[in-house]
């Protein structure tokens, strides 16, 4: 089973409102970092987390429960 990542719930949710990293980064961080996020070779900080949850109106909590969920389903 693949696991799932915030990156990965981050741009499931962009795509969803139809945004753009560029858009979604807006007022939040540089585009590059949501890139970097998506592609998870980073973890955002609670700020930038914060902002993106803001955003795609979740909230952040969203995004720890679904690691959770998807770490439970690898057990």
């Amino acid at each position: 089973m693949i696991e799932m990542s915030i990156g990965d719930e981050v741009k499931k949710l962009r795509k969803s409102k139809g945004l753009t990293q560029k858009q979604l980064a807006e007022n939040i961080c540089h585009q590059s970092e949501i890139s970097r996020i998506e592609a998870g070779s980073v973890h955002p900080s609670m700020y930038i987390l914060h902002g993106i949850s803001n955003k795609l109106d979740v909230s952040i909590v969203y995004f720890y429960k679904t690691l959770e969920d998807s770490n439970n389903d690898r057990v």
